[in-house]
Order: C-alpha cells, then structure tokens, then sequence
C-alpha cells in the first residue's frame, strides 16, 4: 500500500517541480532556472516526497514508521549486556552492544556475499562496455551484405563489401572468406581490396608465397607468378605486428601489390565466443606497366596501419565478451549449485528433524518432553517465542524450570533441529527468538 502512495506523492512533486522551473525560467531567466533550480529540485524531490509518502503512511495507513512502545522492563537484559551479549536470552531485545571481534565465520560471509554482488555486477552490467562495438561475428548463419565494421573508415574512399567465398572457405577449411573493397571519391587513385580470412588453425591461412611460389615449385612446376618485390615491414610497434608485402606480375599481364598479416582475436560464433586465427590481406591492381610501385607500396602501408591500429580495441571488446561470457556461465552455474545445496541442505535437516524426533521420543525424560510439548503448543499458535513466553507456559502447566536449564534445554534442541535461533523485525527493532517447527 505504501508503494502507490509513495508513486502518487512523486508525480505531484514532480510535475511541482517542474512547474517551479519554468516559472522561475519565466521572472529570472532560463541561466538561473537551469543553474541553480534544475540542480537542487531533484534532491528536494526525493527528500520531500520520503517524508510525506513516511508522513501519510503513518498516519493514513497507521503504519509505524518510528517505534513508541516502551518495552516491559526485563532483569535479564542487564546481566547479557555485562556479558557482551548482543541480545538478551529470556526477552530477545537488542542490546546495543556489538563484540569487539569479528568471527572468521561472519568475514567467510561477507566475503562470499562481496563476491557474489561482484560477480553479478560484471554479468549483468557487461553488454555497457563489452560490446561497445559490433561484435566480430562468424559462422554459416552470419550475413556479411551489410556488415562493414570489422574495417575502418577511411576518408577519401568508400567502404563496401563484394562477397563471401563459400566453395573456397569449404577448400580450405575457413569460417570466413571475405573481400570488401574501398572505392575512392577520386578516379585517378586504384580501388583497394581488402580481404578477410578466419580459419581455427593457422596452418588453413596460409602465406601467399605458399600458394602462389613455394607449393608449385615443390611440386616440380614453375612459379604461377613472377615475384619482384617482398619483404616485412611494421606496421605496429605496441604491439609488434609484422607484416608481408608482396609484388608480383601474373601471366594475366596485370602486376598485384599485396600486404598481408596474421591476427589472432575471440570470435562469436553464435553459441561462444572461440579464438580464431586471422589473415588480413590488402591488394592493389595494376594493369598498367611500371618501374616504380613505391607510392602505391606507400597507401598500402597506410591502410595497414589504420586497420591494424582498428582491430586493436576490436580484439579487446571480444576478449572482454569472452571473460563476460565466462562470468555469466560462472553466475548460472553458481546459482544452480547453490540451489542444490539448499534444497539438498533442506532435506538433510528435515530427514535429521524426523529421525531425531523419533529418537527423542523413545528415549527422553520425562522434563525434556514437557518441555519440548510446550514449545509445540506455541508452534501451534505462531511461528516463533521468546524464552520468556516458553518460562510463562511452563509455570501455567505447572512445570517451574530454572532460566539457564531452559537455555541449555532450549539450546539442545536447537542441536537436534527442532527449533532454532532467529533475529526478526518487532516494530522497526531487532529482536532475538526461537522459531518453532510444527510437529
């Protein structure tokens, strides 16, 4: 009930506020409005409407916000606060007094209870900084028409993708045989083609010179194309990435400049997210003759460059999903064990509650079953006593027990599962009982 008083109090105060803003916007200026009345107004909300949604209830609802009883007076609180004690025994009030020492039981505690809001932050919070851009993406299902931010922008040209080589990612083994292209806005500069293969074994990438010298020379037949330039350049310092420019003339009578490198990075394949190996190749075409290939060698590096330095964070971002991913496996499986153990832990002790009640039963004293019928009766009429009730029953069944033998009983049968220690909310304060189970 409190819950559509408190929404209803906030709308008004909201739509207050507003209305405050844009008269003071209206005498003194929008400055002064947004300045000084748009920054405090939502503090004085939020104050304000806890106070009258707190008022209302109160006094609407009867709702006690503030606790006015006074408590009977008990003899037993003076003695447990001397102990240290943080609740008194007969009458389960709250002491005020905490022990200078914390058990390694309560730090085991809050540090499970840190690392499990941790751990759920993370999860939960992942997708902000995790996929910040699109997430490199592989596999059969994929479409590629449309996706072009696995590659830079560059300015000058326009990125576009061709196609996906089907048969050859079958050929060779691959996840992904891609080729995109960047047009240039002036004609007189060559079309760059940069293709983009991704293969789960570095040996199903391999370089160039395989393909086109090393394979048909070891075979016994002549280079497929005439090589006049390669070599290894740098195109990142931090860190290292080294990569192969190759030169070649083909029987076609078209000279192809390339530059390729190897990348490895996570990849989302849909279901996880795998390592994969990457070949990241730049081509040039040119069909017409030429002794100096220097410049376009030059926009080449340029390019590699760029798209080295892009996929810098792009690996980061998938690593980053990577460990995401494996928190929230982590976070489920956390959860599914931990309600094994509860609902394994609660079938333990009901079965130990059985068995030691049958137990009780045949071979307890007289007193300790008066007792223990007692506490059933109560169980019958709530949940939970305080030790003091549990002492009152027992005298109106004329059956006097000393305060410390009832603990100590009471304590026993804590032992054998039959009630427990428990710290409820009485009226806005902490109070200590014991919690019956029905028998």
């Amino acid at each position: 009930a409190i819950f559509p008083i408190g929404f209803a109090v906030f709308e008004a105060l909201n739509i207050a506020r507003i209305t405050t803003i844009v008269v003071v916007a209206y005498f003194f200026g929008v400055e002064v409005a947004m300045t000084f009345f748009h920054s405090i107004a939502g503090l004085i909300l939020i104050f304000a409407g806890m106070l009258l949604t707190l008022w209302i209830a109160e006094r609407v609802l009867k709702v006690q916000v503030l606790p006015k009883t006074q408590q009977a007076f008990c003899p037993k609180c003076k003695t447990h606060s001397k102990k240290g004690e943080v609740f008194c025994v007969s009458c389960g009030r709250f002491l005020n007094s905490f022990p200078n020492k914390v058990s390694s039981k309560t730090l085991a505690k809050i540090m499970l209870l840190l690392l499990g809001c941790t751990l759920v932050t993370v999860s939960i919070n992942a997708p902000t900084f995790a996929i910040a851009k699109d997430s490199i993406k592989v596999g059969s299902g994929v479409s590629f028409e449309n996706s072009t931010s696995i590659l830079p922008e560059m300015e000058g040209y326009r990125l576009s993708f061709l196609y996906r080589d089907v048969n050859y990612e079958q050929i060779a083994g691959q996840d992904a045989a891609l080729m995109y292209a960047y047009f240039p806005n002036n004609y007189s500069k060559p079309t760059l083609f940069a293709s983009i293969n991704v293969a789960n074994s570095l040996s199903n990438l391999h370089s160039w010179e395989v393909c086109l010298v090393s394979w048909q020379t070891a075979q016994g037949r002549y280079p497929l194309v005439n090589v006049f330039a390669s070599k290894d350049v740098q195109l990142l310092e931090e860190p290292p990435i080294i990569a192969r420019y190759l030169a070649f003339r083909t029987p076609q009578n078209y000279t192809q400049l390339a530059l390729y490198w190897f990348e490895r990075a996570p990849f989302d394949t849909g279901i996880t997210i795998e390592h994969k190996y990457v070949r990241i190749s730049l081509i040039i075409l040119v069909y017409e003759n030429s002794s100096d290939y220097g410049e376009l060698e030059g926009e080449l590096l340029t390019f590699g460059r760029k798209i080295a330095s892009y996929w810098e964070p792009l690996k980061t971002q998938s690593l980053i999903s990577l460990g995401v991913l494996a928190l929230q496996l982590l976070l489920v499986f956390s959860v599914v064990l931990l309600l094994l153990l509860k609902t394994s832990q609660y079938v333990y002790e009901t079965r130990r509650r059985q068995r030691n009640l049958k137990i009780f039963q045949g071979f307890a004293s007289k007193d300790d079953r008066l007792i223990l019928e007692t506490v059933s009766d109560i169980a019958r009429k709530k949940k939970s006593a305080e030790t003091k009730e549990i002492a009152d029953a027992l005298r109106k069944k004329g059956k006097y027990v000393k305060f410390t033998e009832l603990v100590n009983k009471l304590k026993m049968f804590e032992g054998y599962g039959f009630i427990k220690r428990e710290v409820v909310s009485v009226n806005n304060v902490p109070k200590l009982v014991w919690k019956i189970y029905s028998y």
